[in-house]
């Protein structure tokens, strides 16, 4: 859902504008606690400034290479809900009060995000399975924040130049197996170079776009990566280093 959220974001989900907003923000953003209009705007300016020191997004990867240790530590923090917690905590306090000088959302945001985890919860106990929300809940605040945590390094760590503005040195695309992209990359979101090449190609033609640069030869010296174990191996520094 989330992933849906960022291709209406871009415009690319429906051919309208209106549903765009209407589906990215009720059906895709606000079950995952997430808020359209302020998720494109950031992530605009990511596409807009990728492959140089003022990318938005830059905190949650040019450290990388990292220590197996440190990555270690990270995965527990996302596995433990710590991570997830302190995401939660963000939106409460960006809701209620003010953060870095400014108010960010708003309570109204807080109470519609509250509201869609109401209507789910209805729907679900309707269902006779309201049990299975916790396992939503519980899932958005642990695994979730590894996978998201999975899919920014395979995105934008250790890349060939994070500091290039050619889409083929700051991004990768992982031609993952069907299993690991249905875990980590639904929704053809590991066609992210491609992506970042051409931001208004819809997601399902993306695998037609990269065929296409491949035939052109505009991938020739770009490395192929084809699990996220392969992105691991470039991501963490070995441990005799």
């Amino acid at each position: 859902m989330a992933v849906l959220m960022h291709e209406a974001g871009h415009g690319t989900l429906f051919k309208t504008e209106a549903l765009n907003r209407w589906v990215g923000q009720y059906l895709c953003a606000l079950p995952t606690f997430g808020d359209l209009n302020s998720y494109a705007a950031g992530h605009l300016e990511h596409h807009r400034k990728a492959g140089t020191d003022a990318d938005p997004d830059l905190p949650n990867y040019v450290a990388y290479p990292v220590s197996r240790e440190s990555f270690r530590r990270k995965i527990i923090r996302d596995l433990t809900g710590r991570t997830g917690v302190k995401l939660l905590s963000g939106i409460i306090a960006g809701a209620t009060g003010v953060v870095g000088g400014s108010r960010r959302t708003g309570p109204s945001l807080l109470l519609q995000q509250l509201a869609a985890q109401g209507a789910l919860f209805a729907t679900l106990a309707v269902l006779g399975v309201g049990w299975t929300w916790l396992l939503w809940f519980g899932t958005f605040l642990t695994t979730y924040m590894l996978v998201i945590r999975l899919r920014q390094i395979a995105e934008h760590a250790a890349v060939p130049d994070l500091f290039d503005v050619d889409p083929r040195m700051n991004t990768r695309t992982v031609d993952a197996p069907l299993w690991q992209r249905f875990l980590l990359a639904p929704s053809y979101v590991n066609f992210h170079m491609e992506h970042h090449f051409m931001p208004g190609v819809p997601c399902y033609r993306l695998p037609q776009l990269r065929g296409l640069l491949r035939q052109k030869g505009y991938l020739d010296q770009t490395p192929a990566f084809n699990s996220y174990s392969q992105v691991l191996e470039a991501a963490l520094i070995p441990a005799s280093a």
